[in-house]
């Protein structure tokens, strides 16, 4: 028998939506704070790009081998390892980036993005 390698490659991430900050039994929706990247937002730029704010997030979450990854408050980065959307309440107070750009959340609300990859088997 031979062994089989399986390589993860990255793809990006996957928009999952705009959900509240909080599911009704007060918990985070994402539980995971890893960084505040809110000092690092150049307010005048990112007011209608936040890709680069969601690329941070996202490339922190990925190094830490986080699954979800969503954007707080603007700049907030907050993961988790597994999402139930089904225990999340829909929002609409995100901040969506211009021609079709990543969203964040603002006060209270956050959008969540997952890690999309693509596994493929090596035969050795």
């Amino acid at each position: 028998m031979w062994p089989i390698l399986v390589y993860r490659i990255f793809l990006g991430y996957i928009e999952i939506g705009c959900f509240n900050g909080r599911m009704a039994d007060g918990k985070r929706v994402l539980p995971e704070k890893l960084v505040n990247f809110r000092t690092k937002i150049n307010w005048q730029k990112h007011w209608y790009d936040w890709t680069e704010v969601v690329e941070m997030c996202q490339k922190a979450s990925e190094e830490e081998d986080f699954e979800y990854f969503g954007v707080e408050y603007y700049g907030e980065c907050w993961m988790a390892k597994s999402f139930d959307k089904t225990k999340a309440t829909s929002e609409s107070t995100c901040i969506h980036g211009d021609n079709g750009g990543p969203s964040v959340g603002i006060d209270n609300s956050i959008f969540v993005y997952q890690h999309d990859y693509n596994y493929e088997d090596v035969f050795d």
